[in-house]
């Protein structure tokens, strides 16, 4: 199963870019998801993401335009995560009645697999959304992996940095 990780760009940024992407890639991690790295920007960090064998997996959200759906399928290499409804995820809208229509829209300009999420939280919700898309991502429903993740994360960036300026003071 592939691990991807999901945050926002200025923490990745801080730790450093090529330095995350490797230290991902030998953690078992497979690829990113970076939520407010918009496709047009993020050159550079594709770039480590391909030289390491990873995926910077591109976002399409139902407002998305058609031009930029064709920009995001030259882009991207492995899926795309499609955000099923405008909104907050995890608050039990339900399925927007346009996925269908949305998801075929996507469709007729990217050629990659798309997984739907955001605002999927029950079984049938699940299931609706995986006769639509090729996959699907219950992101609501992991939060306390999530925040485990994050917390581990953290610590692991601590230590690091820690050992990182412990070193270089005893040089």
């Amino acid at each position: 199963m592939p691990v991807v990780l999901m945050g926002y760009y200025n923490p990745f940024y801080q730790f450093g870019e090529k330095e995350l992407v490797k230290a991902a890639k030998e953690a078992g991690a497979n690829g990113f998801i970076i939520v407010d790295l918009p496709p047009e920007e993020s050159e550079v960090f594709r770039g480590h993401c391909t030289d390491e064998g990873m995926s910077l997996i591109p976002l399409i959200a139902p407002t998305t335009s058609d031009t930029r759906l064709k920009y995001i399928n030259k882009v991207a290499d492995s899926f795309v995560y499609c955000i099923s409804l405008l909104g907050v995820t995890g608050n039990n809208a339900g399925i927007s009645a346009d996925l269908a229509d949305f998801i075929g829209r996507v469709r007729s300009h990217v050629a990659w697999p798309l997984a739907i999420g955001f605002g999927v939280t029950n079984r049938e919700q699940l299931n609706q959304v995986a006769d639509i898309g090729d996959g699907v991502v219950v992101g609501s429903k992991v939060i306390i992996i999530k925040y485990l993740f994050s917390l581990l994360f953290s610590l692991s960036l601590s230590l690091s940095l820690s050992l990182s300026l412990s070193r270089s003071l005893s040089l």
